[in-house]
């Protein structure tokens, strides 16, 4: 039970990768599943923080910015432009 939060940050650093050759390769056609995509991390990342919490885990000080960082790095390719 430990690993469940360790496993949903690696499933957010794995993430990440994916959505942005999603979006470098197909472009718009691929915003359903980007967006798919991002709300599962956003998903991982709520459970990994309730988990977390529960069993009074916490993670190294200078990892623990470093995970929404790299999943928000590629949110802002979908920012609709006006």
């Amino acid at each position: 039970m430990k690993n469940i939060p360790i496993i949903l940050i690696l499933f957010r650093f794995i993430l990440a990768p994916v959505i942005l050759a999603l979006v470098y390769f197909y472009g718009e056609s691929a915003k359903p599943i980007v967006l798919l995509l991002m709300y599962l991390g956003l998903i991982s990342d709520i459970l990994d923080g309730i988990i977390a919490r529960k069993q009074n885990l916490t993670s190294r000080p200078d990892s623990d910015h470093l995970d929404p960082a790299v999943l928000d790095a590629s949110y802002p390719q979908f920012i609709p432009r006006i």
